[in-house]
């Protein structure tokens, strides 16, 4: 967890590949003491299977929610009677705004973006989470429609964040937001064991920073692919436009139960 009086966001996001490691072990409390080392304050995570529990039987969800805090936000694509499957959005700041953008491409697994508002320092911090498909058309169809979420104009501070699946190192989707979003990560992810591409990024607008990105090595057993994780300094508010006031609105998801980031 990050220092308040810094107005710096720990940002994380991890494919968990449903808590199945590449030991071949299914270990949902593997995948939280992992997240909880970390100290996330706003965590994105993908392949999200609600059939996994902890040790005690305890709610995979439940356990994220311990583990960063409260406030989530869950696009499941993917539902059967024994559970679901999909992404999801967790933090420990209150959450305003909430969509979810279909951005499915025919008959390939259905996709989605997790669009939020994240309250943070007395400002506004918009977070998108997605997990892309892995087809080239699919990707470029979804780069298009995932562009189009952030609206005409990038005008308060923004972050996107993920697991793109653009396996060239200047894929469809770099190409499609680096122009809007050009501050960014570029650490190997995947696979897990010995990782040779840059799955999974955040991106953020040019008025924000992003110290020490870095991934957690020691993970490479939980899953298939790497975490990315990155500390977001914010902007002051008044230089922003982006001031959190009492107008906002009320809150959303309160859950029921030296930089090595670059500029293009």
């Amino acid at each position: 967890m990050t220092d308040k009086g810094l107005r710096t966001i720990r940002l994380m996001s991890w494919n968990i590949h449903g808590c199945a490691g590449s030991d071949g072990l299914r270990d949902a409390d593997r995948i939280v003491a992992l997240i909880d080392e970390i100290g996330p304050d706003v965590l994105a995570v993908q392949e999200v299977d609600t059939r996994c529990t902890g040790a005690g039987g305890e709610a995979l969800v439940a356990l994220l929610a311990d583990a960063v805090g409260e406030h989530r936000a869950e696009a499941y694509t993917l539902v059967e009677p024994d559970g679901e499957y999909g992404q999801a959005l967790f933090s420990r700041l209150p959450l305003f705004e909430h969509t979810t953008h279909d951005v499915s491409w025919r008959r390939r697994e259905p996709r989605r973006v997790i669009d939020v508002t994240v309250a943070a320092a007395g400002s506004r911090l918009r977070v998108l989470a997605t997990h892309l498909g892995l087809s080239l058309r699919e990707r470029r169809f979804q780069a298009e429609r995932l562009d189009q979420a952030l609206g005409p104009r990038v005008d308060v501070p923004t972050v996107v964040l993920g697991d793109f699946n653009d396996w060239l190192p200047y894929g469809t989707v770099y190409r499609r937001l680096i122009p809007r979003l050009p501050v960014v990560t570029d650490i190997r992810t995947f696979p897990a064991r010995l990782p040779l591409l840059t799955l999974d990024r955040i991106y953020a607008s040019s008025e924000l920073q992003l110290l020490a990105p870095r991934t957690l090595r020691h993970a490479r057993r939980a899953s298939d692919h790497l975490p990315v994780i990155a500390d977001l300094v914010l902007p002051e508010a008044r230089d922003t436009g982006a001031e959190l006031s009492a107008s906002s609105g009320p809150e959303w998801a309160t859950a029921p139960s030296p930089s090595a980031s670059h500029r293009r």
